[in-house]
């Protein structure tokens, strides 16, 4: 095969575009808002998770609905596929964030998938129909506005003391990891309506903050569409989730490998690795709170391997592929390495707390285990009382009763784990 190369050049495109934000930021109202200026001349259409909330807006906006009953991604395939034979100008998914965690969608499917979960329930399930629903939404004939809610996001950064900590660091879209990579303009609104601008291939768009979004955003964003040459027909057939049709990703990014860097770095600090034999046990906890368990160990020829699916996968491309398990037993293998002994508390209660009360002994006993977790979890105090204050509506540590502490404690554990997950 002959590989050519030719001058790059600007030809016209459909806008693929993402809007992320807690309830109550008004994401439909935006995608609508857009997609009226958008669809100029043309038809709108909405696919639905709400529960119908979008047709509230029927009165202010002219579009064509569909309601997902099921948030199988082969539904919302199927929807996309009608849109673009009824001729619709632009597509409204709201929200995307469904086909990912919602009943039947990609992680309701992998779960009850039986046999093996990685080769049977990602290999054969989970990661086909998400890679078929994006490919599916990049070549619709139109433009796709994509809503998705939001989470708190977290990474792991060396504090001032030099040791790995989790810090916030915004919000973070609910779908798979990195499918903000696949639109061309990812914006974030926060609870006032005001649009964030985190990520385009717009450069003149690029950091942008906009109170309250209107029409004129999507003018802009038209005016950039349209500059160019016309773009030629398509000839993508409809998308279906045929494991045959789908194209496994194989190139891994700097981005990617970034973050598989600082997930793993958070494995190794909060001491999800373990020496097992040869082998190592690396726990990595899921944001349901299922903790899931991987193997990491060197063959004979010295090369390393890890169970996880996206190592199966992506390893067959590169030979030099290193997962985020692998990457936590290095870590972890060089904090042991350079561990000094520590003097152990052996009461975590100061003295001046002790009490003869059974009840308040019971209270301290158990607000002194959840400072012993966050502390051995590299949290800072100021940073737990911000979770705190956060999750609990503004308490303290001190003011939890033994029964609310011992759900903080359970609570706190999925929150560690989704610093790094």
């Amino acid at each position: 095969m002959s590989v050519q190369f030719k001058r790059a050049t600007r030809t016209q495109k459909k806008l693929r575009m993402a809007l992320m934000g807690p309830s109550g930021s008004g994401k439909t109202y935006t995608a609508l808002i857009l997609a009226a200026e958008l669809g100029k001349g043309g038809k709108v259409a909405l696919l639905d998770t709400e529960r119908g909330s979008a047709s509230l807006y029927s009165d202010n906006f002219e579009f064509d609905a569909c309601q997902l009953e099921s948030f199988n991604p082969q539904h919302y395939i199927d929807g996309i596929n009608a849109a673009a034979a009824a001729g619709y100008t632009v597509l409204v998914i709201d929200s995307l964030s469904h086909a990912w965690n919602g009943e039947g969608g990609v992680l309701d499917q992998v779960n009850k998938r039986g046999g093996n979960q990685f080769t049977d329930g990602w290999g054969k399930v989970g990661t086909p129909l998400q890679n078929s629903l994006m490919k599916a939404i990049l070549e619709a004939p139109m433009h796709v506005i994509a809503t998705m809610r939001v989470k708190t996001e977290y990474v792991v950064e060396q504090n001032e003391r030099g040791k790995s900590a989790p810090k916030r660091v915004g919000l973070a879209a609910v779908q798979r990891d990195g499918v903000e990579y696949e639109f061309d303009i990812i914006g974030t609104l926060d609870i006032q309506n005001t649009l964030t601008i985190e990520k385009t291939r717009m450069t003149a768009l690029a950091g942008t903050i906009i109170n309250k979004p209107d029409a004129k955003l999507a003018q802009k964003i038209m005016a950039w569409l349209s500059d160019g040459a016309p773009a030629p027909p398509s000839s993508a057939a409809p998308t279906n989730t045929s494991p045959a049709t789908v194209q496994q990703p194989t190139a891994t990014s700097p981005v990617k490998e970034d973050l598989r860097e600082k997930r793993g770095q958070g494995i190794a600090a909060m001491n999800l690795v373990a020496l097992n034999g040869e082998r190592f046990n690396v726990k990595t906890p899921a944001t349901s709170g299922v903790q899931k368990t991987f193997e990491v160990w060197r063959d004979d020829k010295g090369k390393v391997h890890c169970t996880c699916l996206e190592y199966v996968e992506q390893s067959k491309a590169d030979i030099r592929f290193r997962c985020e398990h692998i990457i936590a037993v290095k870590h972890w293998l060089a904090t042991e390495n350079s561990k000094t002994a520590t003097p152990q508390v052996e009461n975590p209660i100061p003295a001046e707390a002790q009490t003869n009360d059974p009840e308040l002994a019971k209270d301290l006993e158990t607000q002194a285990q959840l400072t012993a977790l966050y502390t051995e979890a590299e949290w800072t105090a100021a940073a737990f009382a911000d979770w705190l204050a956060t999750e609990y509506h503004g308490m303290s540590l001190n003011e939890l009763s033994a029964e609310q502490a011992l759900e903080v404690i359970e609570k706190f554990k999925i929150a560690i784990a989704e610093t790094v997950f």
